[in-house]
């Protein structure tokens, strides 16, 4: 289940850093934390990762 995870998380970032690559999006996002806000936003991260690792409040504070 892990390797899907960071498969799809792996996906996201290439597709940002593609458009960055063709300016279609600024060049001054942080790559990591919007991929960390889309994952949120489409399967529920922190639902994700009680299920699996754990709940890391850091990150949930910084998304939220």
């Amino acid at each position: 289940m892990e390797k899907l995870f960071k498969k799809e998380e792996l996906l996201w970032e290439n597709l940002l850093l593609k458009a960055i690559e063709n300016k279609e999006i600024k060049n001054d996002i942080d790559v990591k934390m919007t991929v960390a806000h889309f994952r949120s936003m489409f399967f529920g991260l922190s639902f994700q990762h009680s299920l699996t690792c754990g709940l890391n409040t850091d990150l949930l504070r910084s998304l939220f």
